[in-house]
């Protein structure tokens, strides 16, 4: 057994860093025959929104019907029958996702990252860096936004974005600073 630990990341960086993000119902699960018995596992999908169209325009809806995970890579365990948001890279052809990737039941996503998710927000950030200032000094730029030490908050109750009108990064709330 592989023991993984994933660094601590939040929802803009696991969005903006995967290949693709979608909101997908888990029909069928079985096992993948190039791992070992038991290590691999093969999700076939219904995507049901894409999340991320401009970054892979027909690839995901036309290509993507499964998901691939397995025990060596830190894999996850799907619902059959449920609606999940999966993120994940794109390798060797296969849509591979894991427990480092932002994966959920899409029921599980509190109410600000659904309304994030499903406006685009999360969409406007990928072009913006954030900086962690819980150990040093730091302040909001153009390309970037400061995360001061309430990190969880920051996961799962905001969103750095890009704002038009003033051309820079921000934090869309306030509510966790």
């Amino acid at each position: 057994m592989i023991l993984y630990e994933c660094l601590i990341n939040y929802s803009n960086i696991l969005f903006s860093n995967a290949f693709s993000a979608v909101k997908a119902k888990l029909l069928s699960r079985r096992e993948d025959p190039d791992c070992p018995i038991g290590e691999g596992m093969i999700y076939t999908i219904e995507i049901l929104e894409d999340f991320k169209p401009q970054m892979n325009p027909k690839y995901v809806k036309e290509q993507i019907r499964e998901v691939f995970t397995s025990e060596q890579s830190c894999g996850i365990s799907l619902e059959i029958g449920e609606i999940h948001f999966i993120s994940g890279t794109l390798k060797e052809g296969r849509f591979i996702t894991n427990r480092c990737e932002w994966n959920s039941q899409y029921d599980a996503l509190d109410f600000f990252q659904r309304h994030v998710l499903e406006n685009g927000l999360y969409r406007s950030g990928c072009d913006c860096k954030i900086q962690d200032c819980s150990y040093t000094y730091c302040r909001e730029s153009f390309e970037s936004c400061a995360m001061p030490s309430n990190k969880i908050c920051f996961h799962n109750k905001n969103a750095c974005i890009y704002n038009h009108t003033w051309k820079i990064c921000k934090w869309l709330s306030s509510r966790c600073q």
